[in-house]
């Protein structure tokens, strides 16, 4: 992890166009680098701290000022609430910085979500190409979203299917973002009570959530539930 140093203003004083001061929070270290390596040769954009734990992310947070935090949406053996909970608690407390989101964990109703959260923008880490990283990041400073034309493509697909489900007589049998959460969270080894904790939700409504999680996948039992959610997920692409 490296951190900023103390109490840097986010405006370097006499400077008439400041550097656009940026965080990046991954998990895994190749992808911090790769993501510096793009931005850092561009004069405009100072890459400020970089940090693989959501901890790591917060305390960068209270020690700086940034202006766009790149970020993925879940962290491996995250030590606090990684996801949407983590997404709240930056936006409660630092609803003016800028958020974009660089992830392989590109569910169409976490995009969804995310973005009416709002995330200013979203780029898919399976689309493999960060070359227009720098200006996707110069736009989020001018207040423009954006998101990758891969996920654009699949989120129009998903709206379409969506409306079509609803006109039908079957439902929309896809997961909420609440049942989403509670079973990413599940397969990745929580238990249920771990999970309330995090989410701040009774256990109560957390069972009833995966409960009804499995009645949307068909799935009988804890390992179909894995199996189920592994195919979901892998489908939305």
């Amino acid at each position: 992890m490296t951190m900023p140093p103390d109490n840097i203003p986010a405006h370097p004083v006499g400077h008439a166009n400041p550097p656009i001061r940026v965080l990046i929070a991954d998990d895994h270290q190749v992808v911090l680098l790769g993501i510096s390596k793009s931005l850092e040769k561009h004069g405009d954009i100072d890459v400020v701290a970089t940090v693989q734990m959501v901890s790591e992310l917060m305390a960068a947070l209270e020690a700086s000022t940034y202006n766009v935090l790149l970020c993925d949406y879940s962290f491996c053996g995250s030590d606090q609430p990684d996801g949407l909970p983590m997404l709240q608690r930056i936006r409660k407390h630092y609803p003016d910085m800028k958020i974009i989101l660089l992830t392989s964990h590109d569910d169409m109703t976490v995009v969804e979500h995310v973005m009416k959260l709002g995330v200013t923008g979203f780029l898919s880490k399976r689309s493999g190409d960060f070359s227009e990283l720098p200006n996707i990041v110069r736009k989020a400073m001018q207040g423009e979203r954006y998101i990758d034309p891969q996920t654009s493509q699949a989120m129009s697909a998903h709206f379409r299917a969506s409306s079509t489900e609803k006109a039908g007589d079957g439902g929309n049998t896809g997961l909420s973002l609440h049942e989403l959460e509670i079973v990413r969270f599940f397969t990745g080894g929580m238990t249920l009570s771990e999970i309330a904790q995090m989410t701040q939700h009774s256990l109560k409504t957390v069972i009833a959530g995966k409960q009804s999680a499995m009645q949307k996948l068909g799935a009988r039992s804890d390992i179909e539930l894995l199996s189920s959610f592994k195919l979901l997920t892998q489908n939305q692409h």
